[in-house]
């Protein structure tokens, strides 16, 4: 495994390069302090990451993190979330919030919704979720502070001027490609067949007041604060499956955490989707098509308020309610379910 790497974007500041020597949370934070020293005496460095990108069921959620207070200490256990038990990454989730209840942390959490990944699929989702995520204390960030996304992209609100213009000229090419493909097959190739070729308003308006922003591979195992945005939005979306889990039984939901396990796929037959299911993600696609209008599984049709799992847009919805969620998961201590490891050869979605 090669060494993280942080990629710089039309805004960003210096890149920065990961400590070999150190270990565990030490190295995690030895990597922000160098990140800081290379920016203004008081940056700030935030750190964005999300879970749920490949499950079958469910949102995908994003976390933001900042260490406001640079003499803070940062929890020792920290680390890649995949890599820390469970009832370890409760312990810190607390510590995290104990750090943002004494005025030394800013957390910002959100998430996109099933249907919302359908309509516009996981990284497009992703990304937007990120955004949401980072609207929660974007205001008190500035043109010193320094924004790390884990990854090889970065949400396109906080694309630089430049970037923006290069997304813009992509999407024109690929639009230009498809008018021609209509064309060929006698189709319409107006914009409501081909769509809009716009980008999302920059989450600073002001250029002169938008922070840095890098994208860093393998981010969660590099930068304490991903590591921390990591631990957020994974120990935020295992409770969220909890309660899934409760209001569509039989599909063990809690156990799996939606992913696309055996007993999952094989539920799935006996079921039917839920409403909750991404019904653009193989097998879902194949079994039952991704604007699939036949029964839906029993136990979804007497659920009231499903308006909650479809989220949709929803910020302030994220913002509360997710909230509540994560405090929630502190209290319980957390579950010994993990994410369960991939198959050989993943299905691949939208």
């Amino acid at each position: 495994m090669g060494p993280a790497r942080a990629k710089r974007h039309s805004n960003s500041g210096p890149a920065v390069e990961a400590p070999a020597t150190k270990s565990g949370a030490r190295k995690l934070v030895a990597f922000d302090d160098a990140a800081r020293r290379r920016g203004a005496p008081h940056r700030r460095v935030v750190g964005v990451d999300e879970a749920g990108r490949g499950p079958l069921v469910g949102p995908v959620v994003a976390a933001a993190f900042c260490l406001t207070d640079q003499s803070a200490e940062m929890p020792a256990a920290l680390d890649d979330s995949k890599k820390v038990p469970a009832a370890t990454r409760s312990a810190i989730l607390r510590e995290l919030f104990a750090l943002e209840a004494s005025g030394k942390a800013s957390i910002g959490v959100a998430l996109a919704g099933p249907r919302e990944i359908d309509r516009d699929n996981i990284l497009a989702s992703t990304l937007r979720a990120m955004e949401r995520a980072l609207r929660v204390f974007m205001s008190e960030l500035g043109p010193d502070d320094l924004i790390l996304v884990d990854g090889i992209h970065v949400p396109e609100g906080l694309l630089g001027d430049d970037d923006r213009a290069e997304v813009l000229r992509k999407r024109e090419v690929r639009a230009m490609a498809a008018r021609r493909k209509l064309e060929r097959q006698g189709l319409p190739t107006d914009d409501a067949a081909l769509g809009e070729i716009i980008l999302p308003p920059p989450l600073v308006p002001d250029p002169g007041r938008r922070p840095s922003v890098q994208s860093v591979t393998k981010g969660d195992a590099t930068s304490a604060a991903i590591a921390a945005a990591s631990v957020i939005a994974k120990e935020t979306r295992d409770a969220l499956m909890r309660e899934m889990d409760g209001r569509f039984p039989g599909y063990g939901i809690a156990g799996h955490q939606g992913y696309p396990t055996a007993e999952h796929r094989s539920q799935l037959q006996s079921l039917g989707p839920s409403l909750a299911h991404r019904r653009t993600f193989q097998p879902l696609k194949s079994d039952f098509g991704w604007d699939w209008q036949g029964q839906w599984a029993p136990q979804a049709k007497a659920i009231d308020g499903f308006h909650e799992y479809e989220w949709g847009e929803s910020i302030g919805w994220n913002a509360a309610r997710l909230r509540g969620v994560a405090e929630a998961s502190c209290a319980e201590g957390g579950t010994e379910s993990e994410e369960p490891e991939p198959p050989a050869k993943a299905p691949r979605q939208k």
